[in-house]
């Protein structure tokens, strides 16, 4: 299944915590999809567990920049690393350019992209990021990995205390 979402209803959502296609969520078929989305800037976003194979990935020739750890996003709860969460099992990022702050709010487990769940220690959660730009501003992780499967591929991380952190 292929979705895709206009910029303007992506950051209305993204700003108030929720899933970027909450319809998602309401579909009896939860695995499987594709959101596809277009050229613009979007605040962080998380990936809740109830959703399976999912691809969110920048259309074809666009530049899709996330900003994560700033001030204006703070954590929400303390399964939140501040940056993208993916809480989900099949999970696939590409094509995104993530642009991190400096907000860890005294997190250990900061992260641009985080998969590090405090309550479950991330058993259930698996990660691939592709073709993806992690850029930092001396803090924190460009990715907390915490899951039993992960992979990344022809990605770019600069500018973190550290890049990649296995927990």
């Amino acid at each position: 299944v292929k979705f895709t979402i206009l910029p303007r209803f992506i950051v209305r959502l993204f700003r108030l915590q929720h899933f970027p296609c909450d319809s998602i969520l309401a579909e009896s078929d939860k695995g499987g999809w594709t959101i596809v989305v277009e050229g613009g800037t979007y605040d962080r976003f998380t990936v809740p567990s109830a959703l399976t194979d999912l691809t969110i990935q920048a259309a074809e020739n666009a530049q899709v920049i996330i900003h994560t750890l700033r001030q204006e996003e703070p954590p929400v709860s303390r399964n939140d690393g501040g940056g993208i969460n993916i809480f989900a099992k099949g999970t696939t990022l590409k094509g995104l350019t993530v642009q991190a702050g400096k907000n860890t709010q005294g997190l250990w487990y900061a992260a641009a992209i985080n998969t590090h769940h405090e309550d479950s220690g991330g058993a259930n959660i698996s990660l691939a990021v592709e073709n993806c730009t992690i850029s930092g501003s001396g803090v924190g992780f460009g990715i907390m990995q915490d899951c039993p499967a992960f992979s990344l591929k022809g990605c770019t991380i600069s500018g973190f205390a550290e890049g990649l952190s296995f927990y």
